[in-house]
């Protein structure tokens, strides 16, 4: 149920409200498969967030190890987003540019959709939601020591080789 929520308020090109991503984190944490740690990804992007966090990862008995900030040029963000597109049947996504769409057996090109979020309207929305709500929070954890910037305007495997870098 709260997924739904939030999906409907992602499609506008909105945030989450915290208090509805907070109680989505408290379910993710009690998950049996969470007991050894989890990777995040997309939050938190407020620093209330951030402070909620926080509480209750100590909760919990836990910490931040690190913080990975995926460095990439607004415009080339907007025209990655742009070009998305997303499979109906399975988690794949690719890019229009993308020559051959193959994800599962029962997947096509004509299963492919853009989501209401990679539209220019909703991309627009979030860089400027994104501007003000969650860059704040480069200088917070930074003043932690938590926080790893990759240069994420390279290619895949030089991505892969800075994160591996960092989780070892």
């Amino acid at each position: 149920d709260l997924g739904i929520k939030a999906k409907a308020i992602l499609d506008e090109g909105n945030l989450v409200p915290d208090d509805l991503v907070i109680e989505m984190l408290k379910d993710l944490l009690d998950l049996s498969d969470c007991q050894n740690g989890a990777i995040l990804d997309g939050f938190p992007r407020t620093i209330n967030q951030a402070m909620s966090l926080d509480l209750e990862m100590k909760k919990y008995g836990k910490e931040i190890n690190y913080v990975l900030y995926f460095d990439v040029p607004f415009e080339k963000l907007i025209e990655r987003l742009s070009q998305r597109l997303s499979c109906k049947n399975c988690p794949k996504t690719f890019s229009k540019s993308d020559k051959i769409f193959n994800c599962q057996e029962n997947c096509s090109g004509t299963d492919l959709y853009q989501r209401e979020d990679d539209k220019p309207e909703a991309i627009s929305k979030r860089m400027e939601t994104y501007k003000h709500l969650t860059e704040p929070l480069l200088e917070f954890y930074q003043s932690n020591g938590l926080l790893r910037k990759i240069n994420a305007d390279s290619s895949i495997l030089k991505v892969t080789e800075e994160i591996d870098k960092i989780l070892q």
